[in-house]
């Protein structure tokens, strides 16, 4: 368990390992963003990758500050990542949902999720 958990990126180069105590948050995970720049753009959204991706992050965040039903096994198991680094494939100079995941994970005061939510 790290001081100040961080966002790591999720690499395919040759010998790179996830750090241990690390948690994957992509799609392959029960982390994964339920929301995609494809999906978003089929929804009738335009313009570049980058906004797409923001307008993902931020469907992702408020999905999760309102404790909606399309994100409940996060919320469900928001706890297991409490004090952990997440890894995703997103760049780290771009939005990714791990960072609202590491915000609402590692909220100091707050005694549950319920407390976010309310």
């Amino acid at each position: 368990m790290t001081d100040h958990p961080k966002r790591i990126q999720r690499k395919r180069t040759k010998g790179w390992r996830k750090p241990e105590d690390a948690v994957i948050v992509d799609r392959t995970s029960k982390f994964g963003n339920p929301w995609t720049i494809e999906g978003t753009r089929t929804s009738g959204h335009i313009g570049t990758d980058e906004k797409m991706r923001s307008l993902c992050v931020s469907f992702f965040t408020n999905a999760m500050q309102r404790g909606l039903p399309v994100v409940q096994t996060h919320l469900d198991h928001l706890e297991e990542l409490r004090g952990k680094d997440l890894v995703c494939w997103c760049p780290l100079d771009q939005p990714c949902h791990a960072d609202a995941l590491l915000e609402l994970a590692n909220t100091p005061h707050l005694a549950n999720i319920d407390d976010v939510l309310t």
